[in-house]
């Protein structure tokens, strides 16, 4: 752990599953607003691995002015409509 910078220690102080998938998601996770934190956090726990890995591919494809806006997206899906409407994001 100490040998890993502080932006990879930063992520998997998120836990094992975040963590895993810092790199990929940092675009969307270094500037959330305090109000997205933890329903964020709490959702990205609860996605499976591929469902992370769809949404890394989201968040370098998006510009980061637009970042916020896929966040706020994002936690306005339900568990059950999330695999789809990362589909349609990619899709785009």
């Amino acid at each position: 752990f100490g040998e890993l910078s502080l932006t990879e220690q930063r992520g998997w102080l998120l836990g094992p599953r975040v963590g895993a998938d810092f790199a990929g998601l940092s675009p969307l996770l270094l500037q959330v607003p305090e109000e997205q934190r933890e329903p964020l956090l709490e959702m990205l726990r609860v996605m499976t691995p591929e469902e992370r890995a769809d949404l890394a591919v989201l968040a370098y494809r998006t510009p980061p002015q637009e970042r916020d806006a896929l966040r706020r997206a994002l936690l306005e899906t339900t568990d059950d409509n999330r695999p789809a409407w990362l589909r349609l994001r990619l899709a785009q």
